[in-house]
């Protein structure tokens, strides 16, 4: 694990920044009828709570000004302590949601190469990387936002893409709203709203050269969602619950998707929320779900 780095300086989430955040996600926020979530982002003023959500614009954005000349070829933020070069994904993230900071306060974020190891996964060899993002008020050492975010470098030759998993297990699930697209221009409008310039999220033919079926829509995007979904089932943003989010499969711009949603009881832990992406067939793309934090 390497030391705590200062991805950089204070910096400021501002109205602005927001108003480019909900028109990248106007596509999939309306059709799940997310009004929690959509509202905090049309209706932002100084010195009001930031969404959950607006914790991807810090982080992509510091990320951006502290690190910007050791990019990846590829686009993507590179660590400082992690070895770069090889084409990477995202492949989920867990993030606790310790409490809300203000539109217009200057806020801080701090990164650490917690582990890398290779193993062997469905599209051949790759080298697994995890990282601890933490978000923090300019003046205070206790983290508002805290991210444990897993990504994978391919290393070694592309095998034959499996299929994604179809498991049919629609039992208890339950629709969110309608089935959305989200094409090629949500997709960049996203990465340029929270400072994320990974090719493979809005150049078609550089991705399609990385093996993959074609734009990929960012993790990130597809985390906002469930966090928006999450958000309208309790009522209230998720300050206080974890968030945890796996991508199983490939959600590609331009294809169909659907939400699904479940709560799952169990007498030896809390209810759990769960989330379900799914594209055509019916084949999963992102697994979520929220538990409440325990108090500290």
């Amino acid at each position: 694990m390497t030391a705590v780095d200062n991805i950089a300086s204070a910096d400021v989430v501002t109205t602005q920044d927001l108003h480019k955040l909900a028109m990248a996600l106007e596509r999939p926020l309306d059709a799940i009828g997310s009004h929690v979530i959509g509202n905090m982002l049309h209706t932002s003023t100084a010195g009001r709570d930031l969404p959950s959500i607006a914790f991807m614009v810090a982080r992509f954005r510091q990320l951006g000004l502290g690190l910007r000349s050791i990019l990846s070829p590829d686009g993507a933020p590179t660590v400082r302590g992690a070895r770069s070069g090889l084409p990477s994904f995202a492949l989920g993230s867990s993030l606790d949601f310790h409490e809300p900071v203000t539109v217009g306060e200057p806020v801080r974020t701090t990164v650490q190469v917690m582990s890398e190891r290779d193993v062997v996964g469905r599209t051949g060899r790759m080298r697994l990387e995890k990282l601890k993002y933490e978000l923090l008020r300019h003046e205070s050492e206790s983290p508002a936002v805290t991210e444990i975010f897993t990504k994978g470098h391919r290393s070694g030759a592309v095998a034959a893409r499996q299929p994604p998993r179809n498991q049919n297990d629609s039992t208890h699930w339950h629709a969110m709203g309608e089935p959305f697209t989200i094409d090629v221009v949500d997709c960049f409008l996203y990465c340029a709203a929270v400072w994320l310039p990974h090719r493979i999220h809005y150049d078609e033919p550089y991705a399609r050269s990385e093996g993959h079926p074609g734009v990929l829509v960012p993790g990130p995007f597809q985390g906002s969602i469930l966090a928006a979904a999450f958000a309208e089932i309790v009522g209230t943003d998720i300050f206080g619950w974890r968030l945890s989010y796996r991508h199983v499969g490939s959600m590609v711009a331009g294809q169909p998707s659907q939400l699904l949603t479940r709560e799952v009881a169990s007498p030896s832990r809390p209810t759990e929320l769960h989330a379900l992406l799914v594209g055509p067939d019916g084949a999963h793309q992102t697994t979520g779900v929220l538990t409440k934090l325990e108090p500290s």
